[in-house]
């Protein structure tokens, strides 16, 4: 079984993560439905956030803006965006 450790929200949107897998619960603050397919859900802990994507290949429902969701993925920086991420969900 593939270990998805709870990890405070703040923690990875500062770079403080260092392992690749973790489960965030948060605020969903927005919703986006990408072109490519891709639906970025930006998660917040009301001070930080990172950003949640689903990819096609994995698709799963989409949150509602305001509801508290425990979401877990890969943890990855977006350098062209200059954020934290989880990518793709799990």
């Amino acid at each position: 079984m593939v270990d998805f450790p709870v990890v405070p929200l703040a923690t990875i949107a500062k770079g403080l993560w260092k392992r690749p897998r973790a489960r965030v619960k948060g605020l969903v603050a927005q919703v986006v439905h990408e072109q490519d397919g891709d639906v970025h859900i930006r998660l917040t802990d009301g001070a930080n956030f990172i950003v949640c994507e689903v990819i096609p290949e994995l698709p799963m429902p989409s949150p509602h803006v305001g509801a508290t969701v425990m979401l877990q993925g890969i943890v990855r920086y977006d350098g062209e965006h200059r954020w934290w991420e989880l990518h793709p969900l799990l």
